[in-house]
């Protein structure tokens, strides 16, 4: 690694610290930061990460993907059952209520709407998990 050239890799819940990603002051003040960035976390006194709000966006917007991707595909290969028409309806209405170019997609679905979606989603994927092997204990 060059010198002057700082990484640390955390787990994804937190930050990846690199060059260009370290606060230069208020993180949400464009002009106050390098770049016209802000930064992901910002450290506390106690060196704990506090994620920007962003980031937390982005990682919940990455959930709701793997989530609907994942229902999917257990849909495609377990095609026929009750559990798949469910899922399939979950996947198709989600993704039908957005129109290319729409922007305001609060207007759509509130914070409350995608938590029940998000819990519908998972109880789905476990209708459509094989059942689970009972470990024999000795």
């Amino acid at each position: 690694m060059p010198p002057g050239k700082s990484t640390l890799v955390l787990p994804i819940k937190q930050l990846y610290v690199g060059e260009k990603s370290r606060p230069a002051g208020d993180p949400y003040y464009a002009l106050d930061c390098r770049e016209d960035d802000y930064a992901w976390c910002n450290a506390t006194p106690d060196g704990q990460l506090i994620p920007a709000i962003h980031f937390e966006q982005l990682r919940a917007g990455l959930d709701d993907y793997r989530y609907l991707l994942t229902l999917a595909r257990l849909a495609r290969d377990k095609a026929g059952t009750a559990a798949t028409k469910t899922a399939e309806e979950l996947v198709t209405a989600r993704l039908a209520a957005f129109k290319l170019g729409q922007r305001d997609h609060d207007a759509l679905f509130g914070p409350d709407d995608w938590q029940l979606y998000r819990r519908n989603l998972a109880d789905a994927i476990e209708a459509l998990q094989p059942p689970a092997q009972a470990k024999v204990t000795r």
